[in-house]
């Protein structure tokens, strides 16, 4: 039974494994033909049509790929939501979003074949116990990464939330002292990198998009749409305005600027009431068993000898 079981994973292994290495393979044989074109390598030109243009093997292509980034583009496909909160973690470049990506979906399957491979070479056969060890375990290599990688996600939005009130002031007084849209921002990415590293780094890679020829107010909401800052998608919005309108922009600065303070001492606030909840309940768990043990022991004790003297 238990050789059955162990055949049963090898296949389900093997099934997955393929399920990832096919959508990559299939992309490099892409990007091979895309090369041979553009080379100008044809069909029956001495060289075979799927064959790399650089006479390397097909797997050592798809090392190239995958290392490079773009052949694990579909596993971003597959995970939509991870792919964004990786953007928000703040890798920057395409590939290295596939390469994480790639990396925790394959994760289950590398975890549960390796404590499957574990057990059959330590002990030679499979019991429930180990069974059911190695599903919490997939489980665990399945939910805790994106877990993992959504909490550092939130932590950078809020970094950058906290940033963005610095980033309006300086704005503001750039602005009024007659300079554009985007070379007011570029301003506050260089001088704001050690005061502001987060946002100084979103604010380049916006900037150089725009210096590429993209508009910038296509920049901007791509911008705010990748990191959903709600501080961030307010101070837009104004630069938006600015960019396609003119007009004073100090003013609205000025209410941007009080309206962030206000959001973050609301939500200083409520962190604040929520630990004195958790502190209250600290208090319940462990405070008052020992509180209660040292008043009420000396009682219990002269309690429990009067008894027994009684008895006797």
């Amino acid at each position: 039974m238990m050789v059955w079981l162990f055949v049963a994973s090898l296949v389900l292994f093997a099934a997955g494994l393929a399920l990832v290495v096919w959508p990559l393979w299939r992309r490099s044989q892409e990007y091979g033909r895309v090369e041979g074109r553009l080379m100008g390598t044809a069909r029956g030109g001495g060289r075979d049509w799927d064959e790399p243009v650089d006479g390397r093997s097909g797997a050592h292509t798809l090392w190239r790929r995958l290392a490079a980034g773009r052949g694990a583009a579909p596993a971003l496909a597959q995970d939509p939501v991870l792919a964004r909160r990786l953007r928000q973690w703040g890798l920057r470049r395409a590939g290295d979003r596939a390469a994480v990506a790639l990396l925790v979906q394959a994760l289950p399957w590398v975890v549960v074949a390796g404590g499957l491979g574990f057990v059959w070479i330590s002990r030679g056969a499979l019991t429930g116990e180990d069974v059911g060890l190695l599903a919490l375990l997939g489980l665990a290599a399945l939910f805790l990464p994106k877990r993992v990688v959504a909490g550092l996600a939130s932590a950078r939005q809020m970094r950058i939330g906290e940033q963005v009130t610095t980033a309006v002031q300086i704005l503001r007084m750039l602005l009024d002292s007659g300079q554009s849209v985007q070379h007011a921002l570029g301003m506050v990415a260089v001088e704001g990198r050690e005061l502001m590293p987060d946002l100084s780094r979103e604010l380049d890679l916006a900037l150089n998009r725009a210096r590429s020829g993209e508009g910038l107010v296509e920049v901007l909401d791509g911008l705010a749409r990748d990191l959903e800052v709600p501080e961030l998608d307010d101070t837009v919005l104004i630069l938006k305005q600015v960019v396609e309108q003119g007009g004073n922009v100090d003013e609205p600065l000025t209410r941007l600027a009080e309206l962030i303070n206000d959001r973050q001492r609301t939500r200083t606030q409520e962190k604040v009431t929520k630990m004195s909840a958790k502190m209250s309940v600290v208090m319940m768990l462990f405070l008052f068993p020992a509180l209660l043990v040292v008043l009420a022991a000396p009682g219990l004790i002269s309690l429990v000898g009067a008894l027994g003297g009684v008895g006797d």
